[in-house]
């Protein structure tokens, strides 16, 4: 049974991944059906539901989605897994509402085993106070190193600016300039007559990716300045 209920929620997990989110919604909804004539109440159907809100919220069906999430969520015995898949669904389910139209228009799901690192490290930063972040440092990356995506290693930059409850060392901000050294490198020029013309510009992608690099582009000067190198920074 268990192992049915594996392959069962690895197919999901793959139809999820293939953006087939109807796809995943109906092998979830066949596979809870199948459940409930069987052996009701296992931990497995709480996974198949968290799992049905991200297929429905990534489908635009978020009434449902939240209603089948806030039903995960109110369970009392939860698996690892299925905590984590209920943390991803309200976290997709809070970007539709409050992100901008440009950055949901944009939006490119990663795998799910990612998604699932990044909402508990999201999650963890929430939880955080300021002077703590150095805790989450590891888990950036982490994250990098396993995903291999520039923003993570961005994460782990503004961990280090964030980290205030005690005096940072010069050996600190000369690895976090090693660090930033690793992310590609932004365009000589981020005006619009040259890399953001006026066509780009007027897609959800280009705007996205002109206000990332400016983000960037702030944080590359953070970290210069704080490593004492401010002719660069200039």
């Amino acid at each position: 049974m268990a192992a049915a209920s594996r392959k069962a929620r690895d197919q999901i997990r793959a139809a999820l991944d293939a953006g087939e989110n109807k796809q995943a919604a109906r092998l979830a909804s066949q596979n809870l059906l199948k459940k409930s004539k069987g052996a009701p109440g296992e931990a497995q159907g709480l996974a198949l539901k968290a799992l049905r809100a991200i297929a429905l919220a990534r489908d635009g069906q978020e009434r449902d989605a939240v209603t089948l999430a806030r039903e995960v969520e109110r369970a009392v015995e939860k698996d690892d897994e299925t905590a984590r898949l209920c943390s991803v669904a309200f976290k997709e389910l809070r970007e539709i509402y409050y992100l901008p139209p440009s950055r949901i228009d944009s939006r490119r799901y990663p795998p799910l085993e990612e998604t699932e690192e990044v909402t508990a490290f999201l999650d963890a930063v929430a939880a955080s106070t300021t002077g703590h972040f150095e805790r989450l440092l590891p888990s950036a990356l982490r994250l990098f190193s396993r995903f291999k995506n520039p923003r993570y290693l961005q994460w782990a930059l503004v961990c280090m600016l964030l980290h205030d409850a005690s005096p940072v060392s010069k050996a600190t901000w000369a690895l976090a300039a090693k660090l930033m050294a690793k992310l590609p490198a932004l365009e000589p020029s981020m005006s619009e007559d040259s890399h953001y013309s006026a066509q780009l510009m007027s897609t959800a992608e280009g705007c996205c990716e002109r206000r990332d690099n400016y983000a960037r582009l702030i944080l590359m000067l953070s970290v210069l300045r704080q490593n004492g190198q401010h002719g660069e920074a200039l």
